[in-house]
């Protein structure tokens, strides 16, 4: 399910959609979860389709993802705000 690969993303002071897309999947594969075939180009597909309040969502989350160095625990325990968010504002948008 794309929503529990999008869950994360990031490289630190990556800033592009293309590069929190990669980091959110390679967090993603990282800590345990499964990330769907070409989760990246998929990630981007539907970033540029979602609402403006799923993109900001999303981008926050990646953002708090790269400041945690796509660490696993670091991002769990630093993250739990934006995640939350991240899920409200993407509901139904990235099935």
């Amino acid at each position: 399910m794309i929503i529990a690969a999008f869950a994360a993303l990031t490289t630190a002071g990556c800033s592009s959609t293309e590069g929190r897309c990669e980091d959110f999947c390679e967090y993603v594969d990282n800590c345990g979860f499964d990330p769907e075939p070409n989760c990246a180009s998929t990630c981007e597909s539907r970033y540029d389709d979602a609402s403006d309040s799923c993109q900001e969502a999303f981008d926050e989350y990646a953002d708090c993802i790269s400041d945690n160095d796509l660490e696993c625990d670091s991002v769990a325990a630093d993250c739990d705000g934006s995640a939350a968010k991240w899920f409200t504002d993407c509901a139904g948008q990235l099935d």
